[in-house]
């Protein structure tokens, strides 16, 4: 008996993996909710990253996602809405791409394809950095554009695993809606945690150099 309370006791790894799981379904949840009218998908992706980076330092997690939301919503929305109209411009591309007779040249496929990787790989660190740092929107912005390009392994490996879904449900959309449970459960959260996995080296590294600048520089740690 007392092996079997020793292996749910708040020590264990078997503990923490089912901690892990349960805040990942919760905040997977609240992503799902509070994302429904699009324009808040913003908000609600630095909540999540912020969220998620707080489940790293072994904190809280879901006492921050809305903290987050009541913060930062003015500068996740007005960063996102553009996005959102990009986004558009993308996925309306290949939809003329699927549907149209015409098909355009495989030069001008590639530039769209090269484009798509690189808007989802400048997002995936946008909103870590939101989520991370006060900054203002244009730094942002060029410090995603510029981790992006200077850690290109890390960067595909993030629009590698955000395009999971997607390449699931091109390969056997059987599959896709057999699986829903999963993209319910921990889909959004799940991603952003393996996300936050491989570029927490980098934010470190950045954390640390921000706070050896600290007084000089407009970037903070969130505490």
């Amino acid at each position: 008996m007392s092996n079997i309370a020793d292996l749910f006791s708040p020590e264990t790894r078997f503990y923490r993996f089912f901690e892990i799981l349960w805040e990942l379904l919760a905040l997977n949840l609240m992503f799902i909710f509070t994302s429904l009218p699009l324009v808040t998908i913003g908000i609600s992706s630095t909540a999540l990253c912020q969220s998620v980076q707080a489940m790293l330092k072994d904190e809280k997690p879901l006492r921050v996602y809305f903290s987050v939301w009541k913060t930062d919503w003015k500068q996740s929305t007005a960063i996102w809405i553009p996005m959102l109209a990009m986004l558009a411009a993308i996925v309306s591309y290949y939809y003329l791409f699927v549907f149209t007779p015409e098909k355009p040249s495989f030069w001008m496929l590639l530039l769209i394809l090269a484009l798509t990787v690189v808007y989802l790989a400048v997002t995936a660190w946008l909103f870590s950095l939101m989520a991370q740092f006060n900054n203002t929107t244009a730094n942002h912005l060029k410090n995603a554009a510029v981790l992006a390009c200077a850690h290109p392994i890390k960067s595909l490996m993030m629009v590698g695993l955000m395009l999971i879904p997607l390449l699931v449900i091109l390969i056997s959309p059987f599959w896709f809606f057999r699986l829903g449970f999963i993209w319910i459960c921990a889909g959004a959260s799940g991603i952003c945690y393996l996300h936050q996995r491989i570029i927490r080296p980098v934010m470190k590294k950045m954390i640390k150099k921000a706070r050896a600048e600290a007084g000089q520089e407009e970037i903070e740690e969130e505490e």
